[in-house]
């Protein structure tokens, strides 16, 4: 089990986060900040922002669970999100299950988004 401010943090171009456990931050469950980077999620990921990932060219795919204000949440171009499993955004200022600001960007939802 990952746990503090961020569960599962990394910083930079092409990292791979692989989460099959529990990553549970007190702001992000898991944040990618960079480009080209990998997300893939068959755990439990919780924070303020479930599972977060800032620049261009990022993959985010889930099959577990990620909760949180946005339950899986991205900013930048070229994003790509497939979710399997339950994005969950809880009530607040803003609740989105899946989010994604930017552009060029794909969602393809086969499980559960609730805002």
């Amino acid at each position: 089990m990952a746990t503090g401010f961020y569960g599962i943090y990394a910083e930079g171009t092409g990292n791979k986060i692989t989460n099959s456990g529990t990553a549970t931050g007190g702001q992000y469950g898991i944040l990618a900040a960079g480009s080209d980077n990998t997300i893939t999620n068959s755990g439990t990921v919780k924070g303020d922002e479930g599972i977060f990932a800032e620049g261009d060219g990022n993959t985010i795919t889930n099959s577990g669970s990620a909760t949180g204000f946005e339950g899986i949440s991205t900013s930048g171009d070229d994003i790509t999100i497939t979710n399997s499993g339950t994005a969950t955004g809880l009530p607040g200022s803003y609740s989105n299950g899946i989010y994604t600001g930017g552009n060029n960007n794909k969602i393809t939802n086969s499980g559960t988004a609730t805002g």
